[in-house]
């Protein structure tokens, strides 16, 4: 009876393996506005930056006002080693400045605002406003503040605008932070009733009155940058489609922050880049697809993915598609075939070759996904160990049980042990003998599987089926 029951358990661990599973929403079909943050007019924020890991956002509307309704509050945030200033711009911020503006004609003597603040101890915040004319800066008036001021507190700057000529336009930057210096998470920063003393020519939306929402129709299931597009969105829906209604249409735009990118994956967004991706039971053997691309000058669009067990990268592959103006068949393929099995697969689409940081990228360049799909190597064909005489006594067991492999050298070993869905349960380090016990512990009856690992080469030395009854 023992023996079917074993035989039984076997046969659902390798059904459970062979269920490998496709992409959700694979060809592009189903789309949801997905809602990202509020704004005020006519500003950009920084929560374009920090939407990826602080959904609210690090720049906030805030009834705690010194006029009206609303004021705008702005946090420095922190997530892994960056560190955000909160920020709002009048112009699109980028590397070397923030570039265009609003039109203002106006000639104001003086700049007047309300603030309460706590800048954490060698930080400093800053509320800027730039004048121009015909795309040049004419002056800037600036205001840093330091310290805390726990109450609103008026404070004035002079224009510095000359009699004439008269601006064409301005640019306005208020942060939490230094721009240059030390940014310190916590540094908070409130700013409200913003007045042009002088001039019958307002302020824009002086008293952060008037915010917007920012949304975007989204692929289900998958994560675009279009959270912080600036004008014209990255990712939209096409009906330019190799088989069905839609397909995802990525278009390369210059980004929050003077970045140029256009990004897909079925992951998340972190500081590192892409991460996360769908759940899988099984080493998959490649990846497949149809695309269309246009480049903008020598540009190239990147398919690429990653697969994991238990955080730990496993396999990478990655393909520059070349320009073509019909549907294109490609094949992402892998290499890896092993124990651990593969329990994440993240995928990720390029319209520009943003892999290589030396390459050429430009914005325009427009890249089609259409159809993706999975395919796993076939179960039970991963790598055998290269030293074959190993054993487990007793298997199945029920409170201890004894690894035996050949380690003549005295080669440091790792145990790991891994339940049927690939979840790492248990590890025993620094084994340097041919034998190694371990007891049951609290781990339930079941099938699992153990690799026996090399520490320094990661070479298996056993590996196997180990059963809890």
């Amino acid at each position: 009876m023992k023996k079917i029951i074993t035989l039984s358990i076997n046969i659902l661990f390798l059904a459970s393996i062979a269920d490998a599973q496709q992409p959700a929403n694979p060809g592009f079909e189903t789309w949801s506005v997905q809602t990202f943050y509020d704004e005020p007019t006519p500003y950009m924020s920084s929560n374009q930056w920090t939407f990826s890991f602080l959904p609210m956002g690090n720049v906030i509307k805030s009834t705690g006002s010194f006029h009206s309704t609303y004021a705008a509050q702005l946090t420095t945030v922190s997530s892994g080693t960056d560190t955000i200033m909160g920020g709002l711009f009048i112009g699109i911020p980028g590397q070397g400045g923030v570039k265009g503006g609003i039109p203002y004609t106006g000639q104001p003597d003086s700049i007047t605002s309300y603030v309460r603040y706590n800048i954490l101890t060698n930080d400093t915040a800053y509320m800027i406003v730039g004048f121009k004319k015909s795309g040049a800066i004419m002056t800037i008036a600036s205001k840093y503040f330091v310290g805390t001021q726990s109450a609103y507190k008026r404070f004035s700057m002079p224009s510095n605008l000359p009699v004439s000529p008269a601006p064409d336009s301005i640019i306005v930057i208020i942060t939490s932070s230094s721009l240059d210096g030390v940014k310190m998470p916590g540094s908070t920063l409130v700013i409200d009733s913003i007045t042009f003393k002088g001039t019958n020519q307002g302020f824009p939306n002086p008293s952060f009155e008037t915010w917007v929402t920012k949304t975007s129709e989204e692929p289900d299931n998958w994560t675009t940058i279009n959270f912080a597009a600036t004008t014209t969105l990255s990712a939209t829906k096409s009906t330019s489609s190799h088989s069905g209604t839609y397909a995802i249409r990525i278009e390369t735009i210059e980004a929050f922050g003077g970045d140029t990118l256009g990004l897909v994956t079925n992951g998340y967004f972190g500081n590192d880049g892409p991460e996360g991706g769908m759940k899988v039971n099984a080493n998959p053997s490649k990846i497949t697809g149809w695309y269309k691309y246009t480049a903008v000058g020598l540009d190239t669009a990147i398919a690429a993915a990653e697969t994991f067990n238990n955080g730990v990268r496993l396999d990478s592959s990655l393909k520059k598609l070349p320009p073509t103006n019909t549907y294109t068949y490609f094949e992402l393929p892998f290499t890896y075939n092993n124990f651990p099995y593969t329990d994440t697969l993240n995928i990720v689409f390029g319209s520009g070759n943003f892999a290589d940081s030396t390459s050429y990228f430009g914005s325009g360049s427009v890249l089609y996904v259409d159809d993706i799909a999975v395919v796993y190597l076939p179960v039970g064909t991963a790598d055998e160990p290269t030293i074959k005489s190993n054993s487990v006594f007793p298997n199945p067991f029920s409170d201890l049980a004894i690894f035996r492999f050949d380690n003549p050298n005295g080669l440091t070993h790792e145990l790991l042990i891994y339940d049927i869905l690939g979840n790492h349960v248990m590890k025993k380090e620094n084994i340097t003998t041919g034998s190694i016990v371990i007891q049951r512990n609290q781990l339930p009856a079941g099938i699992y599987q153990y690799s026996i690992v090399e520490k320094h080469s990661g070479k298996i030395s056993a590996s196997g089926k180990l059963v809890i009854d």
